[in-house]
């Protein structure tokens, strides 16, 4: 199992997805892992791999050495992705497993850029999780940055675009967020070797925040310096707060994640509004919200913070960005609104109605525990891994 970042802790979306990749399997079966490791504050959580592993390797990524990296491999007419994560210590890992003559049951490359480091490895099926297509991403950041930053995304995303369906014909299987993420694998050959699995969400993680709190908090989460995050902030903040404020004048609205910029920073200027930063336990804000906003301006794969409330049993009002990408229902699960107005109507008709929120609660609750549950996803997880159910203890 080879990951672009170490899978934990799980405080962000592909964090979650690869941590109950990584405690469901080990559980099972005995893990080889190697994770890049790109932060000093990284260090603390190698213990919680190691005990999980029967082999765990972590690998520093030096960043300034790694984009070096990426832009001599974006001169030589490859991508800057590769590059990036091309490390020579990531290679001498893998080449130790195949010299051992391991032959694995299964292996598992955590996006494209790891991907390359399964080639020569002897194995016996090799799945991809790419979780959504990085080439999208690529070009929505050339829509919406100036010349001459744009050309560079807009080469690297084509570029990476033609990766992705090599890597995809290559592997035995390719795994993404959703059916959305998908169906843009577009060629009918490489798209019956893709499936969706959705990200598990471990649902007693929640239990304790249940109750549905009567003080006017409504919330935000997530990491602040993500673009599609910045971008929803500031909408609300222009578009709907002041709306919200007019109906409710002793309303707070929390903004919570870590690396805020300047831009949001700014916004706790009004007395109101918290920003927060990084926290150490994102329930202990999720507890005390009555309302959980995704008001996402960007299509994305799957909103794995909605997800969280959802299972928080926090009602929900997000956009159909949001939306698009999560087994819902509008007015049954959550309630869905795109434009200022009627978004405001939404957040503040539950500020006004406690039953409505309680309904929206169970409803959320039960959504998350039927669809994004951990025990309902991950044995199925496993069979896509392995091609069927392998016995306890076999390698991967």
């Amino acid at each position: 199992m080879l990951y672009h970042r170490l899978p934990y802790p799980p405080n962000k979306g592909e964090k979650m997805r690869a941590w109950q990749q990584v405690r469901y399997l080990s559980e099972r079966h005995r893990l080889w892992l190697a994770a890049f490791v790109d932060t000093e504050e990284d260090y603390q959580y190698l213990p919680q791999l190691r005990e999980r592993c029967h082999r765990f390797e972590a690998v520093p990524l030096n960043k300034k050495l790694a984009l070096s990296r990426g832009g001599f491999n974006l001169l030589r007419g490859r991508t800057l992705t590769e590059g990036y994560y091309g490390c020579e210590a990531m290679w001498r890992t893998v080449h130790q497993w195949v010299e051992e003559k391991i032959f694995f049951d299964a292996a598992l490359a955590f996006s494209s850029s790891m991907a390359p480091y399964l080639e020569e490895l002897p194995v016996g099926r090799r799945v991809l999780d790419m979780n959504d297509l990085d080439s999208e991403k690529w070009q929505r950041y050339a829509a919406s940055t100036s010349w001459p930053m744009s050309s560079l995304f807009r080469v690297e995303a084509d570029r990476l675009a033609t990766r992705e369906r090599e890597l995809i014909a290559q592997y035995d299987l390719t795994l993404m967020v959703n059916d959305r993420e998908c169906n843009r694998v577009t060629d009918p050959v490489l798209r019956a070797k893709v499936q969706s699995f959705h990200t598990p969400i471990d649902v007693t993680t929640y239990d304790e925040l249940r109750e549905v709190h009567r003080d006017k908090i409504i919330g935000y989460t997530g990491t602040m310096d993500y673009k599609p995050n910045i971008e929803a902030v500031l909408w609300f903040a222009r578009e709907v707060w002041p709306q919200v404020k007019q109906q409710h004048a002793d309303a707070e609205w929390w903004i919570v994640g870590r690396n805020p910029g300047r831009d949001i920073q700014n916004l706790a200027e009004d007395p109101q509004i918290k920003v927060t930063g990084a926290v150490r336990d994102i329930r202990d804000y999720l507890r005390r919200m009555r309302v959980y906003i995704a008001p996402v301006q960007t299509e994305l794969g799957v909103q794995t913070k909605v997800l969280e409330a959802l299972a928080a049993g926090r009602p929900v009002v997000i956009t159909t960005q949001g939306h698009q990408g999560i087994w819902a229902e509008d007015g049954r699960d959550y309630l869905v609104a795109d434009r200022p107005q009627p978004f405001a109507e939404r957040v503040c008709d539950l500020l006004n109605n406690h039953a409505r929120c309680v309904e929206l609660s169970r409803a959320g609750v039960e959504l998350a525990r039927r669809n994004y549950g951990t025990d309902v996803l991950m044995p199925r997880f496993e069979e896509l891994l392995v091609g069927a159910v392998a016995p306890q203890g076999s390698a991967a």
